[in-house]
């Protein structure tokens, strides 16, 4: 027949006073630290990061390079992964106050809030267990894909990266402020493009059969980097690529005003500046 004591003491509800706050806290705080550090890079992050890649300094390439060293999820992902991510982050930091892109008659659930408000007052309520299982929702969906997140990002950064020998923009930055160092465009006085543009495919030409090397990083701007700006027919002499010498005068002061690449970190726009080499 059993014990009608213990048969009570089964079925008896557990009260509010049987409830540890303590651990309640303790443990939300803990998933609370893991969620929290979720943050995908904001659209300046990350063209932060590809200028850096683009002209091959890793001082520059800002919060992105500091993501295993925080244990934070701050580089952009690939397909499924990153279209959940943003959905993830999207939630989790959201304010609650400024919904305006939700429709009036529907409620977003201040689950951050209820929890800590349950916790502080130490009471049950529905919204607080509303609350709490939307936030282990959140918290499984982190830990999800922190587990899948590795291959993704390791991914997109491999296709960030193999755009830097092919990724025109600071070849094309550098050789407008090539060409208005020579006063093209923006002297009376200058040099005419045909004679900047002849200039250049000498240097490349020089670089190209290791008379000069760049005096900034010259294993990044080496041979490679250079070859793309001059291209020749069989049997006939060097001359500028189309996609430099198609520039327009519009973009090339422009790129030549523009500060999206530090010019120091670019190579000097004289050619007595590079080193010249006593064994080519």
């Amino acid at each position: 027949m059993g014990n009608p004591v213990m048969r009570q003491d089964l079925q008896r509800p557990r009260q509010e006073e049987d409830i540890d706050w303590d651990d309640i806290s303790s443990r939300y705080q803990e998933m609370l630290s893991v969620v929290s550090m979720f943050r995908l890079p904001t659209p300046s992050e990350i063209e932060h990061y590809e200028r850096g890649i683009l002209i091959g300094d890793q001082s520059i390439r800002g919060p992105l390079e500091e993501k295993h060293r925080q244990g934070a999820h701050l580089f952009p992902g690939t397909g499924p992964w990153m279209s959940r991510a943003v959905q993830l982050a999207d939630e989790i930091h959201r304010s609650h106050e400024h919904q305006s892109a939700t429709p009036a008659f529907l409620e977003v659930l201040d689950w951050q809030g209820a929890i800590e408000a349950a916790i502080q007052s130490r009471s049950v309520t529905m919204r607080f267990l509303e609350a709490w299982w939307h936030f282990g929702a959140i918290f499984g969906r982190t830990v999800e894909l922190d587990e899948s997140s590795e291959a993704s990002q390791t991914s997109k950064r491999a296709q960030i990266n193999s755009g830097k020998e092919t990724d025109n923009r600071a070849r094309e930055f550098w050789y407008a402020r090539w060409l208005t160092s020579r006063g093209v465009y923006v002297r009376k006085n200058g040099c005419s493009r045909g004679t900047a543009d002849s200039d250049l495919v000498e240097l490349c030409s020089k670089i190209r059969n290791g008379e000069l090397v760049s005096p900034i990083r010259p294993n990044f701007f080496d041979k490679r980097w250079f070859s793309l700006f001059a291209a020749r027919k069989k049997g006939e002499e060097w001359y500028l690529s189309s996609g430099f010498s198609r520039l327009s005068r519009e973009k090339i002061l422009e790129l030549s005003d523009s500060t999206f690449f530090p010019l120091e970190l670019l190579p000097p726009v004289s050619q007595a500046q590079f080193v010249k080499r006593s064994d080519p």
